[in-house]
């Protein structure tokens, strides 16, 4: 569960540990891909990729991420967002 309510717990999604990319991909229940992009560099604050503030609600996600063994990984599942 994600609270991006500014007061500075649990606002986004950031990954920092040695990995080579994090891609992300959240869907709404509806299918369409509401934000993109590679938590290395572009952090998920529940916001869409146009800036707009998400909805509360339960989005699905894939992630995919890249290990400095070059080896890959993908994982998938629900987040939630609370404001």
């Amino acid at each position: 569960v994600f609270t991006p309510n500014g007061d500075g717990f649990n606002d986004g999604w950031v990954i920092q540990c040695g990995f080579t990319s994090a891609s992300l991909n959240l869907f709404s229940r509806w299918g369409t891909v509401v934000f993109s992009g590679d938590l290395l560099n572009k952090p998920f604050r529940g916001k869409d990729n146009f800036g707009n503030e998400l909805s509360d609600g339960v989005y699905y996600y894939v992630l995919n991420i890249g290990m400095s063994t070059g080896r890959s990984k993908q994982v998938s599942g629900y987040v939630q967002i609370l404001h």
